[in-house]
């Protein structure tokens, strides 16, 4: 019988999403409580935007796990299923995803692998380049926006109807106001600001 994969979910609380804390970081225990998953608070990066800090936490936990799993500290998991299901294999990468924005890291799990590991690296060596979404224009860049080498190519996880989770971040809006706006949603899951997963991967011409 094959051992279940060893997943940690990761997160951070720093600076003005400190106030989100005991709204999302309960919700994140209970998550990992209910599928045997480990949990772990990271810090930001020094000398880079603390969003930075959620790609390197990702590389450093796939040595030690065998998937790991980010949450914005705006975002909770609402799935009763279990998210490293998601990235099993041949599977290594799934995003949160909106139509409006395509691939949104608000939700990334990864799968320990060398494709994995190699994507980070790329994603990391841009780090200082001047992106106004920080890791997310990165990991735009190298999916393909902009590239004509490189194209996107989406499998959308369960179909729309298949929400994984809730974030307030596409309202924008003060730190209160997503708290607030994340306490209504869990009330009313029907008006939730749904992030559905996809499984990209980098096809080069």
């Amino acid at each position: 019988m094959t051992a279940p994969p060893h997943v940690v979910l990761l997160s951070m609380f720093t600076g003005p999403c400190e106030i989100l804390r005991p709204v999302t970081l309960p919700a994140l225990h209970e998550y990992a409580a209910a599928h045997g998953h480990a949990v772990e608070l990271v810090e930001p990066v020094a000398g880079l935007h603390p969003s930075w800090g959620k790609v390197r936490a990702l590389a450093e936990a796939l040595d030690r796990y065998d998937v790991a799993v980010w949450v914005d500290a705006d975002a909770m998991l609402i799935n009763r299923g279990d998210i490293a299901e998601v990235v099993a294999a041949p599977a290594w990468q799934a995003l949160g995803w909106d139509d409006r924005f395509g691939a949104y890291a608000c939700v990334w799990a990864l799968r320990a692998s060398l494709a994995a590991r190699e994507f980070l690296r790329e994603v990391w060596s841009l780090r200082h380049g001047d992106f106004p979404d920080w890791e997310q224009g990165a990991i735009a860049r190298l999916l393909g926006a902009g590239a004509p080498t490189q194209r996107l190519v989406v499998e959308q996880w369960q179909g729309q109807s298949e929400a994984w989770a809730i974030h307030s971040g596409y309202q924008g809006g003060s730190m209160p106001q997503r708290a607030d706006a994340l306490r209504a949603r869990l009330a009313d899951r029907q008006a939730a600001t749904n992030v559905v997963l996809a499984r990209p991967s980098i096809e080069r011409q």
